[in-house]
């Protein structure tokens, strides 16, 4: 009787503590999205990073030791070739999606060059390594912890519509809604590392091909 209230005050800990840290990655997300201001995006990518990793670190040792163990653990070189390789071929898929949607539906809210020259590379090339640490170690508790217990559709929908919102575009929702559940397949089958690094390498391409589609028009 004694293990099982202290395995349930355990469980309850766990949920308040993974409640709380979504609330401040949710809030921190769209404070550092900037409304749609690429130079105050790239200026706060710092602040969030460092909010992410220490709410998400100090849930995970405490709560979730198996997160813990994922997130200290070194990638092995197999999940690091997988995750090119798969981050690379989605970044390239939505690249071509968004191209031929600007191309054949120019009144479509995909059609924003000026949105997507605003996120290029060239705006914040030092703010890029913020973003992917965030993306690396949210990771690790959106799909290790959250999307099991919330479920995947649920996650999914709150993440993408947090950045959409927060980004004041309908782009970010459209491209990072399906590759959730991309993320969250291959934190399934192939470990949340590989997820993790995926969404990295899919986060660094997509910003790269977001500033050379912009380029024509800017």
């Amino acid at each position: 009787m004694v293990t099982a209230l202290n395995l349930s005050s355990v469980e309850r800990l766990r949920e308040y503590g993974a409640k709380l840290v979504f609330a401040l990655l949710t809030l921190g997300l769209l404070w550092s999205s900037g409304g749609g201001d690429g130079e105050l995006f790239w200026s706060r990518q710092a602040l969030l990073f460092l909010v992410t990793a220490v709410s998400v670190l100090i849930w995970a040792r405490f709560s979730a030791p198996q997160v813990w163990s994922e997130i200290t653990s070194k990638p092995s070189r197999d999940e690091i070739l997988f995750s090119l390789k798969w981050g690379t071929g989605c970044a390239l898929l939505a690249g071509g999606l968004l191209t031929a949607a600007s191309l054949f539906i120019p009144t479509s809210p995909w059609s924003s060059w000026d949105f997507l020259a605003n996120y290029s590379l060239t705006h914040g090339p030092s703010g890029i390594l913020f973003v992917l640490g965030t993306s690396y170690i949210a990771e690790f508790f959106l799909r290790g912890y959250l999307s099991e217990s919330w479920g995947k559709g649920s996650v999914a929908f709150l993440e993408s519509v947090t950045l959409a919102v927060g980004l004041q575009h309908f782009v970010p929702f459209a491209l990072l809604l399906p590759m959730i559940f991309v993320f969250h397949q291959i934190a399934r089958t192939r470990g949340l590392r590989s997820a993790a690094l995926t969404r990295c390498v899919w986060t660094l391409l997509t910003l790269v091909i977001a500033g050379l589609v912009a380029s024509p028009s800017t």
